[in-house]
């Protein structure tokens, strides 16, 4: 099975782009997570759009854990917002800017990522925090925490099974 690589303006287009499949369970929420340590309160935010492209310049070289989130302008109020993509990173501000790459990427593994900043160019917006874990693992475990209990559409991979399947059965 080959992998069709859209045009900008068909994915832009393309309806089922703009219905992510939502996935709640509480369950998951309540497990213990690494995550926690962090208080919400050391989030950052920055708008998606090349005005901002330098503007996480001081964070050259500093790990940390973001999201994709998509967030409607003057709808309902200041703080709602969805989560579509968890990630995790050794330089945060080197990950911002390469994703600024994938609207113009063919390469099949980057085509969710080329569907996010495309459809929702207007609405995305990258939070993170810094983290000062001492390896990469404890970093990764953080990110899974979030995706498994948060579910984003945009990522592929569970360290839950029982997510991996359901997304794999709906075909996300």
């Amino acid at each position: 099975m080959s992998l069709v690589i859209l045009t900008n303006k068909e994915i832009e287009e393309k309806f089922e782009y703009r219905w992510p499949r939502l996935c709640l369970d509480r369950r998951f929420w309540e497990i213990p997570k690494i995550v926690n340590r962090n208080p919400y309160k050391l989030w950052n935010e920055v708008k998606f759009d090349r005005s901002n492209y330098n503007a996480l310049g001081h964070l050259e070289g500093k790990q940390g854990i973001y999201t994709f989130v998509v967030k409607p302008r003057d709808l309902f109020t200041k703080h709602h917002t969805y989560i579509v993509y968890v990630g995790e990173t050794q330089n945060l501000n080197g990950r911002f800017k390469k994703y600024f790459s994938y609207a113009n990427s063919n390469h099949p593994s980057d085509q969710k990522k080329r569907r996010m900043v495309l459809v929702w160019a207007d609405y995305l917006y990258f939070q993170y925090y810094e983290t000062n874990f001492s390896t990469k693992q404890e970093r990764r475990d953080a990110e899974y925490d979030l995706i498994d209990s948060i579910v984003p559409p945009i990522n592929d991979d569970f360290r839950s099974q029982i997510l991996d399947a359901y997304k794999k059965a709906l075909s996300f």
